[in-house]
């Protein structure tokens, strides 16, 4: 089978991508947009495929006369990064003269890429050369590092360097493996952000397991909460409206009233915002100067062409309604919005307004977010 090729953008600062061969077990498998661990210098980094290659002809060339490296691993059983995403980060790069691959891993939660750690194995040459140099007095970091390796079977470099510095671990470690005492290999490491996880109650729809025993009062309150509720109840919220103890919730589980089970959750930012009623601005009349720029927007949207217009007026002119309107013509039509604010102690306020227009389609991204709140 003829090897396949990918271009994958890096997110280091250079502003062209790379091409590495497809080892046949991943050509299948690989996918513009899927992210892949790929060797760059001495490290091994998370890059995102932007293109797939059937065949060295389409680079180009005519046979390998230059050297391609082999793309290690693939992160993504789909694509993490959409058609929509990849054109769109292109054109970003492109306009503001940024390297691809940085624009993408900025398009993307932070935590979610995926690293790999060298892991140190000592083989038996190195096991010889450590019983060579024992009970010598004055021990090179070399036989050290050996020691440390051996003493645990295999060892990680970060731990390693813990005792040498960074960059002496790293030259140690190629000298190591250059002489054949020891084996490195690399072990991807799961993503820093996890999914969040909740305790929630649900009613069971069957014969508990007693009938005769009444229930108490307590206990009735929780089954009259869950009946009125269509969705499962969160396990702490449950209790904290019933005002009961936990004990009372877990009771009516053992008796087979209800059933406790643990369920994935969306992380949101704006829970704690109280929304404003939509009809104390869906009514508001524009001005004749809002409604000729509001005009204008429209006349560019309807041309699906790019145009930039800049909104004069003094605070309270009505700047941010016209906003608004232009962005819920931009949904209409099937497309997507985006609102900067030029400080974080402005999102509660606008974000009470986006809600009111929007509802829940509204996702708000700053750096006082959690890790796991950008990735939901």
């Amino acid at each position: 089978m003829e090897s396949r090729y990918a271009e994958v953008a890096v997110p280091v600062n250079v502003h062209q991508t790379f091409t590495y061969r497809l080892p046949e077990r991943m050509a299948e498998r690989a996918m513009p947009g899927s992210r892949v661990l790929v060797p760059f210098g001495k490290q091994l980094i998370t890059g995102y495929i932007i293109q797939i290659h059937q065949s060295l002809q389409e680079l180009g060339q005519e046979s390998e006369d230059f050297e391609i490296r082999d793309v290690e691993e693939i992160i993504d059983a789909e694509p993490l990064v959409t058609s929509e995403l990849l054109e769109l980060s292109k054109w970003i790069a492109d306009y503001y003269y940024s390297p691809w691959g940085e624009v993408i891993k900025a398009c993307l939660p932070a935590g979610i890429n995926v690293e790999a750690e060298t892991i140190l194995s000592i083989t038996h040459e190195g096991r010889a050369a450590l019983a060579a140099a024992e009970g010598r007095v004055a021990r090179t970091s070399k036989i050290q590092a050996l020691s440390m390796i051996a003493d645990q079977g295999m060892i990680a470099l970060s731990a390693l360097a813990k005792s040498l510095t960074k960059a002496r671990a790293s030259a140690i470690a190629r000298e190591l493996e250059k002489s054949g005492m020891v084996t490195l290999t690399r072990e991807v490491q799961s993503p820093q952000v996890r999914t969040k996880r909740q305790q929630a109650v649900r009613l069971v729809l069957r014969d508990p397991c007693e009938t005769g025993k009444p229930l108490s009062e307590p206990q009735r309150k929780i089954i009259g909460i869950l009946s009125d509720s269509a969705e499962p109840v969160a396990y702490a919220a449950l209790a904290e409206a019933a005002d009961v103890s936990p004990a009372v919730i877990r009771t009516l589980e053992k008796r087979g009233y209800v059933e406790v089970f643990t369920r994935d959750v969306r992380r949101n930012p704006l829970s704690h915002l109280k929304n404003q009623d939509e009809s104390d601005h869906a009514d508001l009349n524009l001005t004749d100067q809002q409604q000729a720029a509001l005009d204008q927007i429209a006349e560019k949207l309807d041309e699906k062409k790019y145009a930039a217009f800049l909104l004069h007026g003094v605070t309270g002119s009505g700047k941010t309604e016209v906003y608004l309107r232009a962005m819920r013509e931009t949904l209409l039509k099937g497309r997507t919005a985006l609102m900067l604010v030029p400080e974080i102690s402005l999102t509660p306020m606008f974000a009470r307004r986006l809600r009111a227009h929007f509802g829940d389609a509204v996702a708000i991204l700053h750096s006082l977010l959690s890790e796991g709140e950008r990735l939901d």
